[in-house]
């Protein structure tokens, strides 16, 4: 993670975040995750979940609509994320620092999510150690980042703490190596058609996201991973 950046409250609501003021106010972000829910988890069976870089708890949010029963963990770097979600959200939320130590908790998880977090780290290493470490054999790690070589991506991402972007060869390749079968994958663009009416419509459109197999028109990438072995000895 970069540690010059404050991650607190006017990361998540200032004048260029991109998070939009006030608590589950972010409907984009929560139509995006609703997609993600019904694309990648609803043949998987969970009754606990870790998020990891959970931020405000916007997905924790939405999935406890979908899934009540399940028990919701969270982490993130920033103590005003993870007070939020401790005032909006009944689970257990810590403050936490990918980067230099484990996950702190104890039990192993059935799923970790982990949604546009990876393009912090300086190094995903011990990012990707530790997430083997905390899931069950045969459980799955869902996280998405935004695509390097996508043009959109490159036009509208103003996030200066994205340091560590990569297209989609380099995670095919070094998840086998932290115990990982990746199940489903999809690059995706965030607007299915792009309305024509005018500027307001196109600003409020919530269409869903659409797959595409050109990494100039990527601008997310999202992996669903199953873990095969320990590794950790």
């Amino acid at each position: 993670m970069n540690s010059n950046i404050d991650f607190q409250k006017g990361y998540f609501e200032g004048k260029n975040s991109n998070y939009k003021k006030g608590y589950f106010l972010d409907k984009e972000r929560e139509h995006i995750f609703n997609f993600f829910i019904n694309e990648f988890l609803s043949n998987i069976s969970f009754t606990n979940i870790l998020d990891i870089g959970c931020a405000t708890g916007i997905f924790l949010h939405v999935l406890q609509k979908k899934y009540p029963n399940t028990k919701l963990f969270g982490v993130d770097v920033s103590d005003y994320g993870i007070q939020t979600c401790r005032n909006n959200l009944t689970g257990i939320f810590k403050v936490y620092d990918v980067n230099k130590s484990k996950i702190p908790f104890k039990k192993k998880f059935d799923l970790i999510t982990s949604f546009e977090l990876i393009e912090h780290l300086f190094n995903e290493d011990n990012y990707l150690k530790n997430i083997n470490y905390s899931l069950k054999k045969g459980a799955f790690f869902l996280f998405s980042c935004p695509m390097k070589s996508g043009l959109i991506r490159r036009m509208l991402d103003k996030d200066t703490t994205h340091i560590n972007l990569h297209d989609s060869r380099y995670y095919l390749n070094i998840m086998p190596r932290y115990g990982f079968h990746i199940k489903k994958y999809k690059q995706i663009a965030l607007w299915s058609k792009i309305p024509t009416v005018n500027l307001r419509n196109f600003l409020n459109y919530r269409g869903n996201p659409i797959e595409t197999s050109l990494d100039l028109l990527t601008q997310d990438q999202i992996y669903l991973c199953r873990k095969n072995y320990d590794i950790y000895k």
